[in-house]
């Protein structure tokens, strides 16, 4: 969720490869780094030199949208439809 968070008031972002991070990136949306000091010492390197990317387009609300339609499926309410739109 930090990730959403930071996106809805525009920061750069510096994330790191966890096992979902794929799913969690957008074009010009952050700075992909490893997990070991040297990894995370370029990442701090990289902000300052102002090489972290913050050109993405993060719609909150569409993605809002779309959360509580995929937990309405999952609770059974209803079809999921990756628009974002009920089936009820």
């Amino acid at each position: 969720m930090v990730i959403h968070e930071a996106r809805v008031i525009g920061l750069p972002i510096i994330m790191s490869k966890f096992s979902s991070a794929e799913g969690s990136m957008l074009p010009g949306g952050q700075y992909l780094i490893g997990t070991n000091k040297e990894d995370i010492l370029d990442g701090l390197n990289a902000f300052i030199d102002g090489r972290v990317p913050c050109e993405y387009v993060f719609d909150a609300s569409q993605y809002n949208r779309e959360a509580y339609e995929e937990f309405l499926c999952a609770i059974g309410e209803h079809e999921y439809s990756p628009e974002g739109t009920e089936n009820a």
